[in-house]
């Protein structure tokens, strides 16, 4: 590799270390202040029916996991799941709930975004990717390295769920993707659509959008 070609990966990386970094620390304040509308006791339909479907002991990535809510629902239903969070306070509040829960053996949760994150097995791949809010959250030039992300990351023949609802502004700074463009960024890293279904949180005029390979 030549050292020119070194150095746009190292700035990349230091560019998304430091927008981890930063985004962590917002988000450990908005579960220090209490405010985490993301956060709902039962994942929504879709999550349900897609992990319904897995085989049994199948192994799940959980990204943006928060406090674990949706990764014990599905460790409990006898499957193998790794969340990760930029929130090392979610973190810690995920790690507190699987001591709690006959499902700790089947969770591990790491303090890390996508974009940097690395397995503890290097080959380890995943049966299901699911996202109920990260994806939508990070900003447009991080979008294609996230794409880049979990197409390195699904198995073969996995599925990756995702919930996307159309840009809006949020506090001063514009979120999301609409669903066609997320169709059209995902295309270019191998995957095709299976399905789309509206989510739940009507509010956000949200869509769910399940991801296979292009084979």
């Amino acid at each position: 590799m030549s050292r020119s070609t070194t150095g746009v990966i190292n700035s990349i990386l230091q560019i998304v270390n430091r927008s981890e970094y930063a985004l962590g620390k917002y988000v450990d304040l908005l579960y220090a202040a209490g405010y985490t509308p993301w956060e709902h006791p039962i994942p929504d339909m879709a999550v349900r029916n897609t992990v319904n479907a897995l085989t049994p002991e199948s192994n799940v990535l959980d990204v943006g996991c928060g406090t674990g809510v949706t990764s014990h629902w599905i460790a409990m239903r006898g499957h193998h799941v790794t969340g990760i969070d930029v929130s090392g306070l979610a973190v810690k509040r995920a790690r507190r709930l699987a001591s709690e829960v006959a499902a700790a053996g089947d969770c591990q949760f790491f303090r890390s975004g996508i974009l940097s994150w690395r397995p503890p097995s290097v080959d380890q791949k995943f049966d299901l990717i699911v996202d109920v809010g990260c994806f939508v959250g990070i900003t447009t030039y991080e979008k294609p390295i996230y794409a880049f992300r979990v197409s390195q990351l699904l198995a073969s023949n996995g599925r990756y769920l995702v919930f996307i609802f159309g840009p809006q502004k949020v506090r001063g700074a514009y979120v999301g993707i609409d669903p066609d463009a997320a169709e059209a960024l995902f295309s270019g890293f191998g995957f095709v659509c299976a399905e789309r279904s509206e989510g739940d949180r009507g509010e956000l005029r949200a869509t769910w959008i399940t991801f296979t390979r292009d084979v």
